[in-house]
């Protein structure tokens, strides 16, 4: 597993969710992204993963940077000065409607000739600027009714053959520039049979992700924590569900139907692990499930996925993260 990637999920711009919304100015901590990449090389890591966003100014649609973004030049500089250092710096755009207030105006324009022409600009001009990458990821995750949260003004979902129209346009752009493009598997897991219909092995990456524990014996229990009391408690409609532990939540349950079904018919993955749920086991569980019983040539990397702003106030967290995925990558690769 030599040609493994192995790295982290760093956001550059923030404006991706109902969480952040109105995120009105760049929220990066140059010193912090410089210990994540010092990290990296210390750890014997390879990649990043980095969301883009409105933190970049484009040449096609400049009008959707927000006040501190990089320019072109600054992330071309970037790209060359992490790859002197032995690390592949990789694209990330959201276009999931849960996370695409990054777009602007644009972002209320889904399914217009409009909205399909800013996309497609913008894919193919980062397509350009990381031309050595490997990988462009679309995200496309949580798009669903029940993921509109209720503070929100405005919402707005694709469903049904809307949603894998866009999907499969999005993938197009991303090959048309020259790059394999890489999804969230969250719309896979949900409805396998419905993405196994529309995308196909050959056309992109599955990005799997699990936050919780594999084996049984270290389940979440509900109770544990107040705040996973109170959202299976309150919360429709795991509410009614009388469900003892996390892990029975079904999307983790449909997450542990249906990767198997992923691998067996053929597609290659990326696999992320996180500490966002401040779970100890979820990175070891993680990695040695899918080094020890995924065929490997399926299983193109592992990433650390803190869902924390790239801020002072999160260095340990990350340095952790960082750390704890290469413990677990070498102990089961070895």
């Amino acid at each position: 597993m030599s040609n493994l990637l192995t790295g982290s999920l760093v956001h550059l711009s923030c404006n991706t969710g109902a969480e952040n919304t109105g995120v009105d100015k760049l929220t990066f901590d140059e010193q912090l992204w410089n210990t994540i990449v010092e990290e990296t090389v210390k750890s014997g890591q390879n990649s990043l993963f980095i969301a883009l966003g409105d933190g970049v100014i484009f040449n096609s649609h400049p009008e959707i940077a927000i006040p501190g973004a990089w320019t072109r030049q600054r992330l071309r500089k970037e790209i060359q000065r992490l790859k002197e250092m032995g690390i592949t710096l990789m694209p990330k755009m959201n276009f999931s409607a849960m996370h695409d207030n990054w777009l602007g105006i644009y972002s209320r324009m889904i399914g217009t000739p409009t909205y399909y022409h800013v996309c497609r600009d913008l894919i193919l001009e980062v397509c350009d600027i990381f031309r050595d990458a490997p990988y462009f990821h679309i995200g496309m995750d949580e798009e669903q009714p029940k993921s509109i949260h209720t503070f929100e003004k405005y919402g707005v979902v694709r469903q049904n053959e809307l949603f894998w129209h866009d999907v499969n346009f999005f993938l197009e752009c991303v090959r048309e520039g020259g790059l394999t493009p890489v999804m969230w598997s969250d719309s896979a897991t949900r409805n396998y049979d419905e993405f196994k219909k529309h995308v196909s092995p050959e056309e992109m990456l599955v990005f799997l992700y699990y936050y919780h524990s594999v084996k049984q014996e270290h389940w979440t229990r509900i109770d544990s924590q107040e705040k996973y009391r109170v959202f299976y408690s309150t919360r429709e409609p795991y509410k009614y569900m009388n469900l003892t532990y996390v892990e029975e939540d079904p999307y983790y349950a449909d997450f542990r139907e249906n990767y198997p079904k992923i691998l067996a018919d053929g597609y290659n993955c990326l696999v992320g692990v996180s500490t966002w749920y401040e779970n100890e086991y979820n990175t070891d569980e993680v990695v040695e499930l899918f080094s020890k019983e995924a065929p490997q040539e399926q299983i193109k990397g592992f990433f650390t996925l803190p869902w924390l702003r790239t801020l002072p106030e999160n260095r340990e967290v990350w340095v952790n993260a960082i750390h704890s995925l290469s413990e677990a990558v070498q102990k089961h690769n070895a």
